[in-house]
């Protein structure tokens, strides 16, 4: 994230927006440090609908409130959304609560499961 888009990241970030499939971003950040997160690819990033930001919140994942606060904001059940996450903790949290999940570990396998899901 720090060094800029991963291209199969990116392409599956475009691919749901020309779609147009609701994105949202949930990150354990500080508030202080998210623009410039944003900053990095502002083409990306502005692709997303809403970010919830932990340091804006006061809760960070894998707390359970981050996630009902992702359901407040976005007005969708957590079995309509498809959560992606590189830490096992919060893929667990998510999954407690109804969440579709994928463990991003490598970003060549990110389409694969975003297809998987019906999404694009």
């Amino acid at each position: 994230m720090l060094s800029g888009p991963l291209p199969e990241t990116a392409a599956v970030i475009e691919a749901l927006a020309a779609r147009d499939t609701p994105q949202f971003a949930l990150t354990n950040m500080p508030q202080s440090k998210w623009p410039g997160v944003q900053a990095i690819s502002p083409k990306h990033f502005g692709l997303f609908r809403d970010a919830i930001v932990s340091g804006d919140e006061g809760v960070i994942k894998p707390d359970r409130r981050i996630y009902e606060i992702v359901l407040a904001r976005t007005g969708l059940s957590a079995g309509d959304l498809l959560f992606i996450d590189d830490s096992a903790a919060n893929i667990a949290a998510a999954e407690a609560l109804g969440f579709h999940t994928h463990h991003f570990t490598d970003p060549a396998r990110l389409r694969d499961a975003v297809e998987a899901h019906g999404l694009i």
